[in-house]
């Protein structure tokens, strides 16, 4: 590459990449042992032999929260088993203390948690949530809004 060193200011005919002091700039060869070199041209990974990459997309996430009841739907579906607290816990493996707060829902069971009581009682007890993109809704003058940059957590 040819042109003027951004550093001393000498024409030359060879150019280097170079960061001094966190910018990046391009220097004759002398200039260029006051900073780190940076490629010209990124280098093509291993491994690739001229095929492109998949390109990554986000995948949305998913929001699932308990259905509204679900811990008297829950107490019904056991007594309609003819099953204690007891044993179901021993079922999924929980304490019976974990059951017992799942019904009087003192307690918000994980994924993990719910998906094993589905499993065991043929149930549903949580449900996908549409949520809004962050930032999608936009005033008029373009601002940001305190809706914009805080989240609110609601206490059940």
């Amino acid at each position: 590459m040819e042109g003027e060193c951004e550093v001393c200011g000498r024409p030359v005919r060879r150019l280097v990449q170079v960061t001094i002091e966190g910018s990046v700039v391009k220097a004759c060869f002398s200039c260029s042992k006051l900073g780190t070199r940076v490629p010209m041209h990124k280098p093509r990974p291993r491994g690739t032999r001229g095929f492109r990459r998949k390109a990554h997309f986000k995948k949305p996430e998913i929001v699932l929260e308990p259905i509204p009841g679900y811990g008297d739907l829950l107490r019904e579906r056991r007594e309609e088993l003819g099953l204690t607290q007891e044993e179901l816990g021993k079922r999924i493996n929980e304490k019976t203390s974990v059951v017992a707060r799942l019904e009087a829902e003192r307690m918000t069971p994980s994924e993990a948690l719910a998906k094993k009581i589905e499993r065991h009682l043929g149930i549903r007890i949580l449900e996908v949530v549409e949520e809004q993109k962050e930032g999608s809704y936009r005033p008029s003058g373009g601002e940001l809004t305190l809706g914009d940059v805080v989240k609110i957590k609601r206490k059940r």
